[in-house]
């Protein structure tokens, strides 16, 4: 009898701290909690005309620069990262065996001048043939051009950046012999970056309609981020291997940033109307979120109040539909936050809180 008195003691002592658990559970639930709700923000809503594309950037100029003859370097003066100036000194090589070429080139052009000087006044007096001084003409012409180039090959000792931009890439150290035309550096212009992007079969065969793409470039370490493209050119030759065709775009560089040839970047098109040149997108939303009553067409947006959201039922005028999406002409704006789902559960000035 006792074991069985003790049997309904801890049976109801469990009964106990259950429905104290349940009243827990009850209060998190209860009404005076904020109820989460889903939404999106106007802007992060995609249409279903934006395409995205993986891309990589690239500069309009640049290029690999080398001595135009072979040597040993003796001097590098700049090093990877360096911004440089056009013209500015980049590398030296050795200049001796130039030099002394230079001065044998020098001392036979001055031979030959002296030879056809004289000729000329022994065929004043016909004590030369016509043929005769023709050849020391020819010559002291031969003795010029490699007198001039002599004084080229000297000048070719020095390597000059010739443009604007930044050291790429360094290929050789100093002291090394290197051969005519082997790569020194690589220098970029980085003042307009071009992004590089490709699109399939599919899109390219459609006809064109008239209408315009905004082309921006979005970047992962970004967010919230585009910088606008120029559409410059587009193969006609498809991959090999992926049947794409590559669209080329330049891009002003952004200040303020370090974007540099190599980084992947996402290359978003949004078509846009001849009345919006400026690539502004028109606000759209899901047919989904769209309510109406007797004052018009509304939907509900939330507005952050005490680290929760308050509920506001916002009245808009809508366009047109487009696929599965109304255009808002009037009454919403980008980085408004509007309710997706749940809008008979929810009413004006209720509190919720974001579902993660």
């Amino acid at each position: 009898m006792k074991n069985k008195n003790s049997f309904w003691c801890v049976t109801i002592s469990i009964m106990a701290m259950w429905l104290l658990g349940c009243e827990k559970d009850m209060d998190v639930i209860s009404a005076d909690s904020p109820r989460p709700v889903k939404s999106f923000v106007i802007g992060e809503f995609e249409h279903r005309n934006i395409r995205e594309f993986p891309g990589v950037v690239d500069v309009k100029q640049k290029a690999d620069l080398s001595f135009r003859i072979p040597g040993k370097i003796n001097q590098i003066l700049v090093k990877e990262g360096d911004k440089v100036s056009k013209d500015q000194l980049l590398a030296s090589m050795d200049v001796t065996n130039y030099q002394i070429t230079l001065e044998k080139m020098d001392a036979e052009f001055q031979k030959a001048t002296s030879d056809f000087s004289r000729a000329q006044e022994l065929l004043a007096k016909n004590y030369i043939s016509r043929s005769e001084y023709d050849s020391l003409k020819t010559n002291m012409s031969k003795a010029e051009s490699n007198r001039e180039a002599a004084i080229q090959d000297i000048n070719n000792t020095k390597l000059k950046a010739p443009f604007a931009g930044i050291i790429a890439k360094r290929y050789v150290d100093a002291f090394e012999e290197i051969n005519a035309k082997e790569p020194m550096f690589l220098l970029n212009n980085l003042s307009t970056l071009i992004v590089e992007f490709e699109v399939p079969e599919h899109l390219v065969i459609k006809p064109r309609t008239g209408k315009k793409v905004y082309l921006t470039a979005v970047f992962d370490s970004l967010p919230g981020q585009e910088f606008p493209l120029t559409f410059q050119e587009i193969s006609t030759q498809a991959d090999s291997l992926t049947k794409a065709y590559r669209i080329t775009a330049s891009m002003s560089n952004a200040r303020g940033h370090n974007i540099f040839p190599g980084m992947a970047v996402t290359v978003r098109g949004v078509p846009i109307n001849e009345s919006n040149e400026q690539g502004v997108n028109k606000v759209f939303v899901p047919l989904s979120v769209v309510m109406k009553d007797d004052e018009g067409t509304y939907v509900f947006t939330l507005n952050p109040v005490d680290g929760n959201w308050r509920v506001t039922k916002n009245y808009i005028v809508i366009g047109n539909i487009d696929g599965n999406s109304f255009e808002v002409i009037n009454g919403l704006k980008n980085g408004d936050r509007v309710l997706s789902a749940g809008m008979s559960k929810v009413r004006t000035d209720m509190i919720v809180r974001l579902m993660q």
